[in-house]
């Protein structure tokens, strides 16, 4: 249950923020209360049987934004759902166009990263940065750029106009910033850069093999994967790949469609991982059917690249492999990756290979969660290493 937190009850609240948030965002007690005091300034408080698990603080504005100040739940009652049924009901009840919050840039690989854990939880609501140089006016009468400005959108909402967006942004500055004399020209250092927004939202789902764009992307995809090996592997054309696809997909092969998870922005194939538990015995023997059987040939590379690559495959690996994992050019750049990985559960436990100089893609892992395990000899001769991350 979520009730409004009356002034006279926010005093128990003030000495906890101040644990939890860093001096430069924190508001004096009096300026909360004034807020308060005016009406217009929410502290929704959410309740168990009469007792306060945490709260969130913000506006909803004309435009049907909600800005959202803080949001916390205490730290004796965390990891327990409460901040995504917070989160839920404001989206429900608060926001019907959506929520518009401010968030800590990070670049910190540290999975445990308190920031990084905050960004994972808000991925599930499909969390996207508002393209502009954000500036926070801090108490000090500073600036900082250490934040972005990001939105959460509601479920009916695919696109927010920039007038909307603008409106929100100044109405919220000036009710909650009012105190602040730099507040104003902070935001109109940023706010004309800000444009439409259409919304992009997430899925990690199985392939649909009815689907001849979810197969012709797996074939993109898997020509994509290693570019040491598939480029040649399919005679360097993709329309090969293509091809092979389905065949690929309802053979018992490493890419059979039952070891596939599609991540998808707004319903099109983005990226794929390629999961295993146990690596198909007869995976030589199905390619070569699947690939007779769509090209009427093998490419000059194929038996090479089976007896060379695939067979370094065929080891111990800890949990459930990660065997292939690529995003398609047109959705890169657009955190398919992180999140397909993220959405992976938990409780499990996951390895992966990487080449050893990929540092990109080991700084990806790293924030992902995995860890280095071992090195080993790749199949063209680069050095390769195992990562992992253990289940919790």
């Amino acid at each position: 249950m979520i009730k409004a937190i009356k002034p006279s009850e926010f005093e128990t609240i003030y000495p906890r923020m101040k644990e939890e948030f860093p001096p430069s965002e924190m508001k004096p007690m009096e300026v909360f209360l004034s807020l308060l005091q005016e009406g217009k300034y929410l502290c929704l408080g959410l309740f168990e049987s009469n007792t306060l698990l945490g709260y969130a603080m913000g506006i909803k504005t004309k435009s049907g934004l909600f800005w959202l100040d803080y949001l916390h739940i205490f730290r004796e009652n965390q990891g327990r759902g409460y901040g995504k049924r917070l989160l839920e009901i404001l989206l429900k009840d608060y926001a019907e166009s959506g929520i518009i919050l401010e968030t800590e840039a990070t670049t910190c690989l540290d999975y445990d990263d308190q920031r990084n854990r905050r960004m994972r939880f808000y991925d599930r609501f499909n969390i996207q940065r508002i393209d502009c140089p954000y500036l926070f006016p801090c108490v000090d009468l500073t600036f900082t750029d250490s934040l972005d400005l990001q939105f959460i959108p509601s479920s009916s909402v695919n696109l927010v106009r920039k007038e909307d967006l603008q409106e929100a942004i100044r109405e919220a500055v000036g009710t909650i910033h009012k105190a602040l004399p730099h507040a104003q020209k902070a935001m109109e250092s940023y706010i004309h850069c800000i444009g439409d927004l259409k919304v992009e939202r997430f899925t990690l789902e199985d392939i649909d093999m009815d689907s001849q764009e979810e197969i012709e992307a797996v074939g993109r995809l898997i020509y994509l994967t290693d570019p040491y090996v598939y480029p040649s592997f399919f005679d360097k054309d993709i329309n090969n790949s293509i091809a092979c696809a389905k065949s690929l997909l309802k053979r018992e092969t490493l890419f059979h469609h039952k070891n596939i998870k599609l991540g998808k922005i707004n319903g099109k194939t983005a990226g794929f991982l390629v999961i295993l538990e146990k690596y198909p015995k007869e995976n030589h023997i199905e390619m070569t059917r699947g690939m007779k059987e769509s090209l009427g040939h093998l490419t000059p590379e194929f038996n090479k690249a089976m007896e060379g690559y695939f067979d370094t495959l065929d080891y111990q690996w800890e949990g459930i492999q990660i065997m292939s994992l690529a995003v398609l050019p047109e959705f890169r750049r657009r955190k398919v990756a992180s999140k397909m990985l993220n959405s992976l559960p938990r409780e499990n436990t996951y390895s992966l290979a990487c080449v050893k100089d990929n540092q990109a893609g080991r700084d990806l892992y790293r924030k992902c969660g995995f860890a280095y395990r071992f090195e080993y000899p790749g199949y063209t001769g680069i050095p390769c290493v195992e990562l992992v991350r253990r289940g919790r």
